[in-house]
């Protein structure tokens, strides 16, 4: 195998390394508030076959599926370089967007969701009180 391969290969395990641990910062943050372990568990394991699917067919096009120790090592090094030098600023990222989310979606929603529950157990107060009321009457007229 050329070595420019061999390079391009090792650079872009590099880069995949870096865009792993940027996407699982990412989904981490997604799913902080999820506190099911299975439904996240799933998640992860999908997340992770997709990310193997997408480097093993990068490899299969640079290396025809050749597979060597230096571009694993090349992952952990883009990992490792991504961990030291950006994931405190993009997670202040990711952490304000959420928050952004939080504010403008998930707080409305949920308030909305609690509005429609009061409506509905308001109006089958109602609807007891006066199927209650209708069978006192219905007691009374019968004595």
């Amino acid at each position: 195998m050329p070595l420019l391969n061999q390079f391009q290969a090792f650079i872009g395990s590099m880069l995949f390394g870096a865009l792993l641990l940027f996407s699982w910062s990412a989904f981490n943050r997604l799913f902080y508030h999820c506190k099911s372990f299975f439904v996240r568990l799933i998640f992860e394991v999908v997340f992770f076959l997709i990310s193997t699917l997408f480097y093993f067919s990068f490899l299969c096009f640079y290396t025809d599926g050749v597979l060597n120790i230096f571009y694993i090592l090349g992952i952990f090094l883009g990992a490792l370089i991504y961990y030291r030098f950006y994931a405190q600023h993009f997670n202040k990222v990711f952490e304000s967007v959420a928050k952004v989310i939080e504010k403008e979606i998930i707080i409305p929603a949920k308030l909305k969701k609690q509005k429609v529950i009061a409506i509905i157990k308001q109006k089958k107060n109602r609807k007891e009180k006066r199927n209650e009321k209708e069978s006192i009457d219905k007691n009374q007229s019968n004595h």
